[in-house]
């Protein structure tokens, strides 16, 4: 299985970008205000701050 493309809702767009790019090392492909794409193997992740209920993904310190 390969999966080519993922949405992810988060309330904190800003913190998840600098995580994946910064810290983990993974290339910006494009950016909104209300969204990002990373590049992950051959496909993409995508980060989404529109519809978001709750706090579906956040980080944590531990």
């Amino acid at each position: 299985m390969e999966i080519k493309s993922i949405v992810l809702q988060t309330k904190s767009l800003m913190q998840m970008k600098k995580f994946y790019i910064e810290t983990l090392g993974f290339s910006l492909v494009n950016e909104d205000k209300n969204s990002f794409r990373i590049a992950v193997g051959t496909g993409g992740f995508e980060f989404t701050i529109k519809e978001v209920e709750d706090n579906p993904y956040s980080l944590r310190r531990m």
